[in-house]
């Protein structure tokens, strides 16, 4: 077996360190750092106490006091969906302003990458009511890049003379460009993302998607684009599960097959997407970051990394 050099690994891992571009996105992560402690913190009150299974309801038996308590928890859950897509619209803003920070429209970046970010994370429910979709840092970090390539795209130089007041209005109306240009991709993105019309590009997609993952019309290829295509929107932070979802039922079948001949082979849906993985391989989530808290706690030697990891 070929034995890595631990040094290499480290020396490539400085590098990354000093890319700007890493220093740009520390940057953005830190500025919205402080919001996503407390957003942590409501939410573990609202999982752990006010939900009908959370872990203290259900050791306490507090079944009443949620039922009792609906408003406060309504508007709790309204608060964390907030505070989340508020951290990510900062992420997004400090990211697109740090990458064009050369420029002088730099504000006018900044709040075009929110209004980009915003309007890409709600849409009108089927009462008219507003819903906020909670899209991942990884998106938000694409919306700030592509809000300042944008304006870099339709930069125009400019002499720079402190009482020139027509220079500092010739590169105030070139915003209009890019503006213009960003509002017309977020209405294209709310279009495909099926926040206009009910019965848009979506309902189309999933009947296409559905159709050819049927029980019996199972085949490798298309499983093996859309466990692509899935992952790619887990990684940006967007929920296509509806679009990507695949049948339950061929997975139970195979699943009880296993269980009855105590083997996998032979599966009566081979291709199935996540028959047994689910059930006894799957590895991750909070549990998994809260172990690495703990040990790095135990025996970590950093005091302002175990101060951050206290947090």
């Amino acid at each position: 077996m070929k034995k890595y050099n631990i040094q290499s690994i480290i020396d490539w891992l400085y590098r990354i360190s000093t890319l700007k571009w890493f220093n740009y996105l520390q940057d953005a992560l830190i500025a919205a750092f402080p919001i996503i402690v407390v957003n942590g913190f409501l939410e573990t009150i609202l999982q752990a106490l006010m939900t009908d299974n959370g872990f203290f309801v259900v050791i306490f038996h507090l079944e009443h006091f949620v039922a009792s308590n609906a408003v406060l928890i309504n508007q709790l859950t309204v608060l964390v969906q907030l505070l989340q897509v508020f951290a990510n619209t900062i992420i997004a803003v400090q990211f697109s302003r740090n990458v064009i920070k050369s420029l002088d429209n730099n504000i006018a970046c900044g709040a075009m990458a929110a209004f980009s970010f915003i309007i890409l994370s709600i849409k009108l429910g089927q009462n008219h009511e507003l819903i906020f979709l909670i899209h991942g840092v990884t998106f938000a970090l694409l919306t700030g890049l592509g809000v300042s390539k944008c304006f870099d795209f339709f930069r125009v130089e400019v002499n720079k003379d402190d009482n020139d007041y027509q220079n500092a209005l010739i590169a105030t109306l070139t915003n209009i460009k890019p503006i213009l240009c960003i509002i017309f991709c977020v209405l294209i993105l709310k279009i495909l993302n099926f926040e206009i019309d009910s019965n848009g590009i979506n309902a189309h997609l999933h009947s296409i998607i559905q159709t050819a993952l049927t029980d019996n019309h199972y085949s490798l290829i298309p499983v093996l684009l859309i466990l692509f295509l899935r992952s790619i929107s887990k990684f940006m932070g967007i929920n296509a599960d509806f679009l990507f979802s695949f049948s339950t039922r061929a997975q139970l079948v195979n699943l009880n097959r296993a269980l009855k001949f105590a083997h996998p082979v032979a599966a009566v849906h081979p291709t199935a997407y996540s028959t047994l993985y689910s059930c006894f391989a799957h590895l991750g989530g909070d549990g998994m970051l809260l172990a690495l808290i703990i040990v790095v706690l135990i025996i970590g030697k950093n005091q302002h990394l175990k101060r951050l990891l206290t947090w």
